[in-house]
């Protein structure tokens, strides 16, 4: 499959050509922990299941800080090949792996060091705690290598090549199948098999991705630069990556404090939660593919000064994600059950999370015009801006809504709906923003030509 053309030709299809295989890339991604919950349950049981869920928000938020960095790259990559700048390509390959090789290993011994007392932090049963200790130090190992590779996927789709990603990632979710039968059931390891599984999968899929990018594309070859061009293509990254990557810190955050209160009611709670995040990510995954469709076309167009083109296509994105959304959403609550019978044998679990599901997965394709429109912001150099509606509505006021309505009513259903009222109240902050910020491109006064003219 050749590169989508975001910069000429019918809006509709290039963003449906490019978004589908993105949400197959990230669904094959979401295989690789899907399947060490849904075997580590099905085999092991709970309390295995439970450990692995315990620290998923610690994975999530180093992963997450870290993604601004793939965020902030992607981004300039889109705006340079709009703007045919192959040289500035170049220079920003060089920073881009500096940057994330540094910044990964020193994440990666963070997560090895702390996650005893991150565990102890959000109230993980004293029974449960070696399983998830173990499982988590094993995990955050792979992270170097799950930055390499995010950062390679986001390098090609700002060229507009979401489909090879999609390659890359069959090959990795295959593999990890195999290892984690092969850690789980066949050498009964418990829940640290799975982390190592993962471990020697993404390492592999990060050294091919490097591979492919580095050796036959001269746009992405290394090169030798001085320091004061390093720095400058290290300040545009993390200019746009590091509000993206605070902000996905603050969501993990909120939803550590969330997490710690669930941990309270036991290991049915954190397994049922558990398990709905992991369906959960189907929906959400979705619409982060149509919110990458609209940061590369966004960033391709705003290079090459298409200002009309940048608002139609955020348009026709939105109606696009919102349909796709809604039709997921429906799938989701009328299997509810089935879905969660996948992952676990206990009812009480299955129970607990189906009507989780239900309260939520009504009103999940409000987060499109969220995504969308903060994506879109993003490669507009918006970024900052962006990470402040996000603080004060998926932060701050989530968390405060969950402390007064567990102190009004003081049930799981009070906690829940947190999630849909913040997603609303986001999603039109978010709006506003997009639309006063804007005003400049209908006016064709704001390119990045006229930045570099």
């Amino acid at each position: 499959m050749k590169r989508v053309d975001m910069l000429s030709g019918p809006i509709g299809k290039s963003v449906i050509t490019f978004s589908i295989p993105v949400f197959l890339t990230y669904l094959i991604q979401l295989m690789y922990h899907t399947t060490d919950t849904l075997i580590v349950g099905r085999f092991l049981g709970t309390d295995p299941q439970a450990a692995v869920g315990a620290g998923g928000n610690l994975i999530t938020l180093m992963i997450g800080l870290l993604g601004g960095i793939t965020v902030g790259v992607s981004v300039l990559v889109a705006r340079y090949f709009g703007a045919e700048d192959r040289e500035g390509m170049k220079r920003l390959t060089t920073a881009a792996l500096i940057l994330a090789v540094l910044l990964s290993v020193l994440f990666a011994l963070f997560g090895v060091l702390f996650c005893p007392t991150y565990l102890r932090l959000v109230h993980t049963p004293e029974h449960i705690l070696p399983m998830g200790v173990a499982y988590l130090r094993v995990y955050c190992m792979s992270i170097p290598a799950m930055v390499l590779y995010n950062l390679g996927l986001g390098m090609l789709r700002g060229i507009g090549d979401s489909f090879r990603p999609m390659l890359f990632q069959i090959a990795g979710g295959l593999l990890n199948v195999l290892f984690d039968v092969v850690f789980l059931i066949v050498l009964h390891m418990e829940a640290v098999g799975a982390a190592i599984a993962t471990l020697l999968v993404q390492s592999l899929v990060a050294v091919a991705v490097m591979l492919y990018l580095l050796l036959p594309r001269k746009q992405f070859i290394v090169g030798r630069y001085s320091l004061s061009a390093i720095y400058e293509e290290l300040r545009k990254i993390l200019s746009i990556g590091a509000p993206a990557g605070f902000q996905a810190m603050l969501i993990t955050l909120s939803n550590v404090l969330i997490s710690a209160e669930i941990n309270r009611l036991g290991a049915v709670a954190i397994a049922a939660f558990s398990v709905y995040f992991e369906v959960e990510l189907l929906v959400w995954y979705s619409i982060v593919s149509f919110g990458q469709a609209a940061a590369v076309f966004v960033g391709q167009n705003y290079g090459a000064a298409q200002h009309v083109r940048i608002l139609q296509g955020v348009r026709v994105i939105n109606r696009i994600g919102v349909v796709f959304t809604v039709a997921m959403s429906l799938f989701c609550i009328a299997l509810a059950p089935q879905l969660f019978s996948l992952f676990s044998k206990d009812p009480e679990v299955i129970t607990f999370g189906s009507n989780i599901l239900r309260i939520t997965f009504p009103f999940y394709f409000v987060y499109v015009f969220l995504q969308v429109f903060g994506d879109s912001l993003r490669s507009l150099e918006y970024s900052f801006a962006v990470m402040l509606t996000v603080l004060l509505n998926i932060g701050l006021l989530r968390v405060a809504l969950m402390y007064v309505l567990l102190h009004i009513f003081g049930t799981v259903e009070a906690l829940v709906v947190v999630y849909p009222i913040t997603w609303f109240t986001a999603a039109v902050s978010m709006a506003v923003l997009y639309i006063a910020k804007t005003k400049k491109l209908k006016k064709g006064e704001d390119s990045y030509e006229t930045q570099i003219a």
